[in-house]
């Protein structure tokens, strides 16, 4: 059996007895979190290889290597593993002697980090930066530009850095996203930044989503819960369709399909329409996402033996998708997935009607056999510019807390995602208006909202997903906190606020 405490990967053995099953067991349970009444077999993927993010030392197809900036050989069919595990494991093995504690702090680590910005942070306080940079924010919604100047070149002046405390890098993104927004020039100046910035390297978006995968547990959490339901869903099933509203790097797919090869009875039949944004909406290189997905992908499938079969759409409207371009059949378990990816769709206060709604609409008539989500639960969607700005701070500052108490200060990792994925979102919602916003997320409060007006019924959590779930939990900071509502939304947070929250849903059922 896979035990998991530290988050890093372990060598149980392969051999299938190591694939927990509920066969002779009586707490089998259906989707709405009841008992079996008929004892039908169902397996319990919960602890499985794989299943939950757990890469092992006998999962290593090494093809198409490429040099990381140490010269160490980093395989891009391995990437295609939830990134944090597959990294920890592959540089484990080539350089035991040179063990990377970068991502896994030790506890004397972790006092050094505090430390160090211990000083700084004490001054950032003193200067009340916060206070400052929400006072410009206001100043700026009721039109005193020119106080919104004075008070931000002060807090640049007393402290704000990107390489400072976690306090001074979340005002320093969120300055320098203020100055533009008053320069009158954001959305250019965000097109700008999407067509002519150099991207990172698809190797250094993989590290630093290595990093986060080690350092913060939302991503684990949420994939974990997402392929434990699309494995029961999928119990007995010839053929599943998987279509994913986001794929990206498609990081979330191998832990599934390693399961689902080592089901009993053989894997069945896999589908996966990739849906993305074009490279301009989305700034990826779309090399590295549409035809890199789907390559490691094949490959992983190809070493595993899963009959496998890709379809990558791209386009800026989701919701104009048509049926005909997704090839649903009738003999397939179609399960719609997404994470964290909905919320750059525009919602009714960008358009109306409202896109989003749309989105969901479609789905619905997809008579999917399931959805899966996860969601950041902040509420900075709002029109308003003030309490726009205001909760996005305290969303991203938490976020900036997270990898302050985990992570050294000078991991290039980190520097890259606060830069490139923080600060590029941090300057949209601050900078950009009508169309050109797309960082538009919901609290999960909402979002239940959405899903049961335009006719999706909430499931249950499994219970075997919510006992995993807290043993994953065991090998993250003790500030993380896990907790559900109404055993429904899985949720996720950091010293007492919640910041991410996964859910599962059908159709409603017609009484």
């Amino acid at each position: 059996m896979v035990e998991e405490a530290s988050g890093l990967a372990l060598e149980p053995s392969m051999d299938r007895d190591n694939m927990l099953s509920c066969e002779n067991n009586s707490d089998v349970w259906d989707f709405d979190g009841n008992r079996n009444p008929e004892g039908q077999h169902v397996t319990d993927h919960s602890n499985s290889p794989m299943a939950d993010g757990i890469s092992l030392t006998a999962v290593k197809p090494i093809v198409n290597k490429v040099k990381d900036h140490d010269g160490q050989d980093i395989s891009l069919v391995e990437n295609t593993n939830l990134p944090a595990e597959l990294y920890a494991q592959h540089f484990d093995e080539c350089n035991s002697k040179k063990k990377r504690t970068l991502l896994s702090l030790s506890k004397e680590a972790t006092k050094n980090v505090q430390r160090r910005g211990k000083k700084d942070e004490a001054h950032a306080n003193f200067v009340d930066l916060k206070g400052l940079l929400l006072g410009s924010a206001n100043a700026v919604g009721q039109g005193d530009m020119k106080w919104a100047m004075e008070s931000l070149q002060r807090v640049q002046k007393e402290g704000a850095s990107p390489h400072g405390s976690g306090l001074q890098r979340a005002v320093y993104y969120f300055s320098e996203a203020l100055m533009v927004r008053i320069s009158g020039m954001g959305n250019t100046f965000y097109r700008a930044i999407a067509n002519t910035t150099q991207l990172p390297s698809p190797l250094m978006m993989i590290k630093a989503y290595k990093m986060m995968f080690e350092a913060c547990p939302y991503v684990k959490i949420g994939y974990h819960f997402a392929n434990q339901y699309i494995l029961k869903a999928a119990s007995g099933a010839s053929c599943l369709h998987i279509i994913d509203y986001g794929i990206l790097y498609g990081f979330q797919w191998p832990c599934l399909l390693y399961a689902l090869a080592h089901r009993e009875g053989g894997p069945p039949f896999v589908r996966i329409t990739g849906i993305e944004f074009p490279p301009s909406v989305c700034d990826m290189n779309p090399t590295a996402t549409t035809e890199g997905t789907s390559c490691r992908l094949r490959e992983y499938c190809k070493t595993y033996n899963v009959p496998f079969e890709y379809h990558a759409i791209s386009t800026s409207k989701w919701e104009d998708i048509d049926a005909s371009l997704l090839s649903i059949s009738e003999n397939e378990v179609l399960v719609l997935n997404s994470f964290n990816r909905l919320d750059h769709i525009h919602d009714e206060v960008v358009a109306h009607p409202s896109p989003r709604d749309q989105l969901l609409k479609q789905m619905l008539r997809l008579k999917p056999h399931l959805l899966v989500m996860g969601s950041m639960n902040a509420g900075h969607s709002s029109p308003f510019f003030a309490p726009r700005f205001r909760e996005a701070f305290y969303y991203y500052s938490n976020m900036f807390d997270v990898l302050h108490t985990t992570i050294m200060n000078d991991s290039p990792e980190r520097l890259m995602f606060e830069r490139e994925l923080m600060g590029r979102a941090i300057l949209n919602v601050v900078a950009c208006e009508g169309t050109e916003r797309v960082e538009l997320p919901e609290t999960y409060k909402q979002w239940q909202m959405r899903m049961e007006r335009v006719g999706f019924q909430q499931l249950p959590i499994i219970p075997s997903v919510w006992q995993a779930s807290k043993s994953l939990m065991m090998g993250y900071h003790k500030d993380f906190n896990l907790l559900h509502e109404s055993n429904k939304w899985l949720l996720v947070g950091w010293r007492g606020r919640t910041m991410q929250a996964m859910s599962a849903w059908r159709p409603q059922k017609i009484q």
